[in-house]
């Protein structure tokens, strides 16, 4: 079931089609003819090349393992007298075969082909096989760029994520103080979907839930859920999918963010009252205090179609670790300087009576504290040691006669994360300011845990590890994002109005067994 040797070079002449086999260097490293007495009338074309156990993607410095082959037969004349060794001629012993067969099978995703069905994936990251059958079927590859084996070279000098995506190449001095505008709305990614098939019941979740727990993120789809606003989803949804009373994060209540929680019902908040149209970078949820949701939902009861813009980008941290590592010492040394001293995060309640009030986007202090007296507020602010590691007041100029104060607060987080029951660390996602601290923000600033601001080298590196590392989706209606909130973290693009997503937090997870510095 291979082709002949005549059909291959396209030539009748063995000496002829030897001389072409052995030209195509990029193919095979050896070609020889198979001598063998009966096969001296009817000789076979033998080739051999050596290729790597590891695919290198130079963008991000991943490697991938190539899917090993594995012989369910010996060398004959019927499958080309293949053999599948070993570099060094070795062949894989019993023992080894049916480790690797018994891999294939425990990592094995399947689906039944139905007429008009497409399936797309990464040649790197996925391999495909495909189980017998019965009967005649059509199923036709389409094969798109290309992956070249090259030897091992110097790493590329970092390039600015502006570079890459803009098409332009910026002076090394360039800093972004704004959101990039030339972000394709049209373009899309993958996240990991999951097909409900329009039913989302229990056996729908339960493969959900799986899905969730190996891999970190799962967009489900066609869940046949029709509402017109998020607030009418069956809590019966939510709690199949782990997101329900017994299981929703104990967030502190409707005053205890930086930002207005709006909330839709009982277990869901509106994720858009953010500005639509700031990018709001990747981070962990709730990473600003030592309680944190261990996982996310987000639902949407609305088609987000890529012209209004808004998709949710989820981003591994894995991935976002790798990235850095693998742009040399200055990535490493951010990396070592992050596991260090981990992150502060800084930032102040400005008072609600400032004239500029209606441009900063988080609450007053009045609103976050629940007082008018700035005695009473202090000291709840100091109060809340999982939220704040010090508390102190700002005053603002101001053409008022009466002194305006900002509450300013400062919290030192971890920059990485180890589950004490796995054992598994994950690196958190560094904020990243675009904007100086003013007014408008609330002062705040995220350098690192010993009070130094990260360069602007330093963050170009976060936000190319940022945009490397992105998986996003736009929702259709009913869809489903899940997000585990520790493996990775999330952003979205700025979009335009109106739009309403709602935003379920389950579970817990403490960093207070983390190492903690005071600043």
């Amino acid at each position: 079931y291979f082709q002949s040797w005549q059909e291959r070079f396209g030539t009748e002449d063995m000496g002829e089609a030897l001389a072409r086999a052995s030209a195509q260097s990029v193919d095979y490293d050896r070609c020889w003819v198979r001598d063998e007495p009966s096969e001296r009338e009817t000789p076979t074309l033998m080739t051999r090349v050596t290729i790597a156990a590891f695919w290198e993607e130079r963008a991000g410095g991943e490697k991938f393992l190539r899917f090993p082959r594995v012989a369910l037969d010996g060398p004959s004349a019927k499958n080309g007298y293949r053999r599948f060794a070993l570099g060094d001629g070795e062949p894989l012993s019993d023992e080894e075969n049916e480790l690797l067969r018994a891999v294939y099978l425990d990592t094995r995703e399947g689906t039944a082909l139905r007429e008009g069905d497409l399936v797309l994936f990464d040649n790197l990251r996925f391999g495909h096989s495909r189980e017998s059958f019965e009967g005649e079927r059509e199923v036709y590859v389409a094969m798109a760029g290309e992956r070249w084996e090259r030897p091992a070279e110097p790493a590329p000098p970092i390039e600015l994520f502006a570079t890459r995506f803009a098409g332009t190449a910026p002076s090394i001095e360039t800093h972004y103080a704004i959101a990039p505008s030339f972000v394709r709305r049209d373009e899309r990614f993958a996240a990991r979907t999951f097909d409900a098939e329009g039913l989302l019941d229990d056996r729908a979740a339960e493969s959900i839930l799986r899905e969730l727990s190996a891999h970190g993120a799962v967009h489900v789809r066609n869940t046949g859920i029709t509402v017109a606003s998020p607030s009418e989803l069956d809590p019966a949804v939510l709690a199949r999918l782990r997101f329900g009373p017994e299981h929703s994060f104990a967030w502190g209540g409707m005053n205890s963010g930086r930002t207005t929680r709006k909330a839709l019902s009982r277990a869901l908040r509106a994720t858009d009252e953010y500005p639509p149209h700031l990018w709001l970078l990747p981070h962990n949820e709730v990473l600003y205090q030592r309680h944190l949701p261990a996982n996310l939902l987000f639902f949407s009861s609305d088609a987000c179609p890529p012209d209004k813009g808004g998709r949710t980008f989820v981003h591994e941290a894995d991935g976002v670790h790798r990235w850095l590592l693998a742009r040399g010492e200055e990535g490493r040394a951010l990396v070592r300087a992050l596991r260090t001293h981990g992150m502060l995060i800084e930032m102040g309640f400005v008072d609600e009576r400032h004239p500029d009030k209606h441009k900063n986007y988080f609450r007053s202090w009045q609103d976050r504290f629940e007082t008018q007296s700035m005695d009473e507020a202090e000291a709840r602010c100091r109060a809340s040691d999982l939220q704040f590691d010090a508390c102190w007041w700002k005053q603002e100029p101001t053409q008022s006669s009466e002194p305006v104060f900002t509450l300013m607060t400062r919290v030192l987080v971890p920059a990485f994360y180890t589950d004490p029951t796995s054992g598994r660390e994950s690196m958190f996602f560094p904020r990243v300011a675009l904007d100086p601290p003013s007014i408008i923000n609330g002062h705040r600033r995220y350098p690192l845990g010993d009070g130094r601001e990260l360069t602007d080298r330093e963050v170009d590196l976060l936000l190319g590890a940022f945009l490397a590392t992105r998986e996003g989706l736009h929702y259709e209606p009913g869809d489903i994002l899940l997000v585990d909130n520790i493996r990775y973290g999330h952003s979205r693009e700025a979009f335009t109005p109106p739009r309403t997503l709602g935003v379920a937090m389950a579970g817990s997870v403490s960093t207070e067994h983390c190492a903690r510095r005071q600043p």
